[in-house]
């Protein structure tokens, strides 16, 4: 079964799209919890997410994080993703605004 991935407030989690039901979720962490819009783009079984200055690669079966770049010196902003031609980003911290399309 194919799941939904969703993201906010520096949580991802993998969603049962016919009942709702959450498989795995994850909470994002740099010397404390992470509570920023989430950048989200998933490649094969992997998951990027980006969120306030910090970079996560994720297992996508299971939630695992798999490593953790904290941008050291990068600010605390939202983190736009672009891999392969996919370009993903979460903007604002507020009105949770995504964009998402090509390079």
């Amino acid at each position: 079964m194919d799941y939904m991935i969703i993201a906010s407030g520096g949580m991802v989690a993998a969603i049962n799209p016919e009942t709702g039901n959450i498989k795995w979720e994850t909470t994002l962490k740099g010397k404390s919890r992470l509570q920023g819009d989430v950048s989200l783009m998933i490649e094969k079984d992997v998951i990027f997410a980006g969120c306030m200055g910090h970079l996560f690669c994720l297992d996508k079966h299971n939630g695992n994080i798999k490593w953790h770049n904290g941008l050291k010196g990068w600010g605390y902003g939202s983190v736009l993703i672009g891999f392969k031609d996919k370009l993903a980003g979460a903007s604002g911290f507020t009105n949770g605004s995504v964009t998402t399309g090509t390079m």
